[in-house]
């Protein structure tokens, strides 16, 4: 199986925000990652490269690299539904945030269950 060589023309505006990515400390471990993945990439790396270099699989880069393709910077973002769906609907969790925030009960949650009856 062969895997593309294929470099990437990333803007100067595309570039500096992976760059930040990758360096920050305030970014999460998984976007520097997917950043890295990129500017590896952008640089003529093959995918089982990158692959070895960072400790995962070639699949993970591929993946990646076609959705930043597809996307650009967006692309590097979760897929929406992913995560655990919620169990309560918005109505009925408006409804117990709105009598918390009213209630007369103190500040702490213990008589949450009284005020709250969903």
């Amino acid at each position: 199986m062969t895997y593309s060589t294929k470099q990437y023309a990333l803007t100067e505006d595309q570039r500096t925000e992976l760059h930040r990515r990758v360096q920050s400390s305030k970014t999460s471990k998984r976007d520097s990652l997917r950043a890295n993945i990129i500017l590896l990439r952008e640089g003529g790396m093959k995918q089982r490269d990158v692959a070895k270099n960072l400790g995962i699989s070639h699949t993970s880069v591929s993946k990646w690299t076609m959705r930043f393709e597809k996307q650009g910077i967006k692309g590097l973002k979760d897929a929406l539904g992913r995560g655990r769906k919620p169990t309560i609907d918005s109505s009925k969790l408006r409804k117990v945030i709105d009598q918390v925030e009213h209630s007369n009960h103190g500040k702490g949650g213990r008589c949450l269950p009284k005020v709250c009856i969903i």
